[in-house]
């Protein structure tokens, strides 16, 4: 795998860009990523999980901004009113859902989302500030000679914690945590190892 196939856009003619999705992407089909992050082609489908992962993002968000913290129900309506924009967005584009069949894909997320969401707010660990939330960052690394490269991506939230502490969270939405072999294959995923309270 040579270097100036996962570039992409570059900041200088010395400098390369990376993120660790581009390059899971590359790994995973390298003609995919030339198609999508060469030549910018849309894709024609998108799957129900990524949809599904987008509203609980926005849902969580929305929460951790929220004054007085609204109950959970509260919270569900606005996961179920997140990912009908998704399917909306989605179908605006053209876009193929893999998995979604409808009212009964939202319905049955719908459920799930209850207990998913309840268990998210009444964890004591959840109970803290959120400094930033969808923070992007980039990160330059000298090479040899003039060559440098940048590592973009975003982090989901910085809390802060009452003792005044800052953690950097990602949030994912399986419903199992990957195995440390799969954690170490991936990228974006790698760094979660260390995370001891990942459930």
């Amino acid at each position: 795998m040579g270097s100036t196939a996962l570039a992409g856009a570059t900041a200088s003619p010395e400098t390369q860009v990376f993120s660790a999705s581009a390059i899971n992407d590359y790994l995973k089909c390298p003609r995919s990523y030339f198609f999508g992050r060469v030549l910018g082609l849309e894709p024609e489908d998108t799957s129900w999980a990524a949809l599904v992962g987008i509203a609980y993002h926005e849902a969580i968000s929305g929460w951790h901004t929220m004054s007085g913290r609204d109950p959970v129900d509260v919270l569900v309506r606005d996961f179920v009113e997140a990912l009908r924009k998704q399917i909306d967005r989605a179908g605006a584009k053209g876009l193929t859902i893999d998995g979604y069949e409808g009212e009964a894909s939202i319905a049955e997320e719908t459920e799930s989302a209850k207990e998913i969401l309840d268990g998210y707010i009444r964890d004591p660990r959840n109970q803290v500030t959120l400094v930033v939330n969808e923070c992007r960052f980039e990160l330059d690394v000298r090479g040899s000679g003039k060559t440098s490269y940048r590592f973009q991506g975003y982090v989901d939230q910085i809390r802060q914690h009452p003792d005044g502490t800052l953690h950097l969270v990602v949030l994912k939405t399986g419903s199992t945590r990957p195995s440390d072999l799969l954690l170490g294959l991936d990228f974006q995923l790698a760094p979660l190892r260390f995370n001891q309270g990942l459930a």
